[in-house]
């Protein structure tokens, strides 16, 4: 899973390990499985299903959208007639704000089919679970009301014309896992409310013209494996909290105007595979921090005001810059 493991032993029982809760310390259960002899398991974001020996299939952990409800098994309540005019509500709101009738594709949008038969819209056991509208020629301002669909998981609204700031409300959608807003005419500040999105996997944001400082709140997404911001005009020092993203293995700031030194808590992101810095108002030493980075393969740090020399045990970089900083090694 994100935040949990299970595996099943060689006498046919299963023990899981990891998260037990969601964001808010809220108990789920994806790691306290059942009694009986197992085949198999699979872990998903926060809950686990497994085949036994028998054939039978039993799943535990959140059942919000009745993942956890096999079939055969009682069913999950159906969602409330007020949640899904809500969700409507939303929906409408949106394609009013983005100028819905010259969309690329608005096929059955503000039409009495289920939304689910609505261009772009994701429904799973009721629930309205994602929006994908990427390149479909939204215009205009993100509605703050999309903070009321509670039961998003992936909100892709890249490479439209969508301008304004980013609502905070956004950081209502406690189940959001993955966020696209690149490519689009986006001002402001980023939300410092996107650090409550607890189960969030992947954050791109750029190429947009975000101003002022990175959130220190992003630095509590601890499922986050993308973090994109690049090609904006932030400004500011890198937050030291990044440093807390432990599973983040993709890191792109470049192309904007941050200045200070480089975190040496950067050095403490095991996982990360790709980090590019360049193109900033950087300044100060490399960190040798940086050199702990077992898993790192791409670095590029070119386009800053960096001095001293290039940690030897960065050498095993398989990808970066290096030579066109200036810089000796050391």
């Amino acid at each position: 899973g994100v935040g949990h493991t299970c595996g099943v032993r060689t006498d046919g029982s299963v023990e899981c390990w990891g998260l037990n809760e969601d964001g808010d310390g809220n108990y789920l259960g994806q790691s306290d499985p059942p009694t009986g002899r197992f085949a198999s398991v699979s872990a998903g974001i926060s809950h686990t299903c497994g085949v036994k020996t028998d054939g039978s299939v039993a799943c535990w952990g959140s059942n919000y959208l009745g993942q956890a409800t096999p079939p055969g098994a009682a069913e999950a309540p159906a969602p409330d007639a007020t949640s899904a005019e809500t969700e409507r509500e939303a929906l409408i709101a949106l394609y009013n704000a983005t100028d819905g009738p010259n969309w690329t594709n608005n096929d059955n949008w503000l039409s009495d089919r289920p939304l689910g038969q609505w261009y772009g819209v994701e429904i799973e056991n009721g629930r309205l679970i994602g929006l994908a509208l990427s390149d479909n020629g939204l215009n205009g301002d993100i509605p703050p009301v999309l903070g009321q669909l509670s039961d998003l998981e992936f909100l892709e609204l890249d490479l439209n014309q969508l301008s304004g700031s980013i609502p905070p409300e956004i950081g209502r959608l406690s189940y959001l896992f993955i966020l696209l807003l690149y490519g689009n005419d986006l001002s402001g500040e980023i939300p410092a409310e996107l650090g409550q999105l607890s189960d969030l996997f992947w954050l791109d944001l750029s190429v947009n013209r975000l101003s002022g400082n990175i959130p220190p709140e992003l630095g509590r997404l601890s499922y986050l494996e993308g973090l994109v911001l690049d090609n904006n005009q932030l400004s500011g020092e890198i937050p030291a909290e990044l440093g807390r993203l432990s599973n983040l293995e993709h890191l792109t700031l470049f192309g904007n105007n941050l200045t200070g030194a480089i975190p040496a808590e950067l050095g403490q992101l095991a996982n990360l595979d790709y980090m590019d810095l360049s193109d900033n108002d950087l300044s100060g030493e490399i960190p040798a921090e940086l050199g702990q980075l077992s898993l790192l393969t791409g670095l590029y740090l070119s386009g800053n005001e960096l001095s001293g020399c290039v940690p030897g045990t960065l050498g095993d970089v398989d990808e970066n810059d290096f030579d066109v900083l200036g810089l000796p090694s050391c």
